[in-house]
């Protein structure tokens, strides 16, 4: 076999392949003699037609085609593994030669992991600064005890007009606002997070009264097509209730679970807080760490990675907004923006420098674990899908699962922190 190489661009490559008669006709005998055993011909039992007999009743091309694409595969996934090739896409395969008594020939296109040389990202990572311990604060306990109750209040249904604290659930739309799209809200009045002045309106309205009314949009606006506009909003009150809270005392903390009274549960509310903010502050030193060494190096990225990143980035927007609330659109106003009267090509190119980031990310991670020789073990992915298993709620769902599928996933995952802690354990500097 011969066999030659091109490099189409720095990540993109075309392997030449030249594999003698002798050497591939054991691949065509091969597909004959499973085109054999499938033919029927009358006077012969399916499977015993004679060879000679047989190839009468054959298409030569198509055995031919057969045999090709099976040695194609075999001869292609041969070389990139014993020369050790970062292949990272399926290969565009492409037969230039195929007749009977010559050399096949055929030509496979792959995107190609670039060399990454590392910088010194140990020295990177003692630059940064160690994770901080930040204890809660009252305020922040005080505000976990409130989400509590409001999350066991009991909500009875009101005839009272609107008033602020009250749970309230309308329907409405803006004149030129969103597309005109109706949309359908349940919120406190008073925290619901809309347009300055749109929950003030609503004070005073009784079940199913409709009320329409004026804002001006601000000047930061999300849409700056509609930025500082006015516009004219339709609301109707579907549901008015009131909030009945718990009374916050030791019953309430036994009620929660196995709290003994309610200095038990402030306890753990306090633990749960500083576990919080341990992992938002290895969050922050993993970020700022990789971020770093991210800036110190450059290599070429594969297409192919970077529209697939690309697409997970635009499910993940299309996901959001089918799903958000009016406060959770407010919160990730700058994402929304992005989108907004766009078409999904120009929105991917908008996507393109984050989906970038990540990749990068993904194979600097990779190579600083692959030189560290980092390893997940099989004991080690075992234990972490055992701990995802015993948290799905029924025996059906878990069954939906591919095994290979979770393995591989948590294989990946648990290389990935192993080499995340090595980097956050090399911050170097205290607060």
């Amino acid at each position: 076999m011969k066999v030659s190489q091109k490099k189409l661009a720095p990540c993109r490559i075309k392997i030449l392949f030249e594999i003698d008669w002798e050497e591939f006709s054991p691949y065509f005998e091969k597909a004959l003699s499973k085109s054999i055993q499938h033919l029927e011909v009358p006077g012969f039992r399916r499977g015993t037609v004679p060879r000679e007999i047989a190839k009468k009743y054959l298409n030569e091309e198509a055995i031919m085609a057969e045999a090709a694409e099976t040695a194609a595969k075999e001869k292609y996934l041969e070389y990139i593994l014993k020369n050790n090739l970062n292949i990272i896409s399926r290969p565009e395969i492409r037969i230039t030669k195929l007749a009977k008594n010559n050399p096949f020939c055929f030509e496979a296109e792959a995107d190609i992991l670039a060399e990454i040389k590392l910088p010194d990202y140990k020295k990177i990572a003692a630059k940064t600064k160690k994770r901080k311990n930040i204890p809660p604060t009252e305020e922040e306990i005080e505000e976990t005890l409130k989400w509590l109750r409001q999350s066991r209040a009991e909500f009875k249904d009101s005839q009272e007009p609107v008033q602020k604290g009250k749970f309230i659930e309308i329907e409405y739309q803006g004149q030129g606002w969103e597309n005109n799209k109706l949309f359908r809200d349940s919120f406190i009045c008073g925290e619901g997070h809309f347009i300055a002045g749109f929950e003030e309106n609503l004070i005073g309205m009784k079940v199913n009264e409709e009320k329409e009314f004026e804002l001006k949009l601000p000047a930061d606006y999300k849409n700056k097509n509609l930025a500082g506009q006015n516009i004219r909003f339709r609301v109707k009150l579907k549901k008015v209730q009131e909030i009945c809270l718990p009374e916050l005392n030791d019953e309430f903390a036994r009620n929660l679970g196995h709290f003994e009274n309610l200095t038990a549960l402030r306890q753990s509310i306090t633990e749960g807080i500083s576990k919080e903010k341990e992992v938002q502050e290895s969050q922050r030193v993993r970020k700022e760490i990789l971020e770093n060494i991210s800036r110190e190096v450059e290599f070429n990225l594969p297409a192919s990675l970077i529209e697939r990143e690309e697409e997970y980035l635009l499910e993940e927007l299309k996901e959001m907004l089918s799903q958000s609330s009016s406060q959770e659109r407010e919160e990730n106003k700058n994402k929304i923006e992005t989108i907004l009267g766009k078409s999904e090509e120009e929105i991917k190119e908008l996507l393109k420098p984050e989906a970038e980031k990540r990749i990068k990310e993904m194979l600097l991670l990779k190579e600083i674990g692959k030189k560290e020789k980092i390893e997940a073990t099989e004991e080690e992915v075992i234990a972490a899908v055992n701990n995802f298993l015993k948290k799905i709620p029924d025996l059906k769902s878990a069954e939906k699962l591919d095994p290979q599928q979770l393995k591989d996933y948590y294989k990946e995952a648990v290389f990935n922190e192993k080499v995340w802690q090595l980097l956050e354990n090399l911050a170097g500097i205290e607060e």
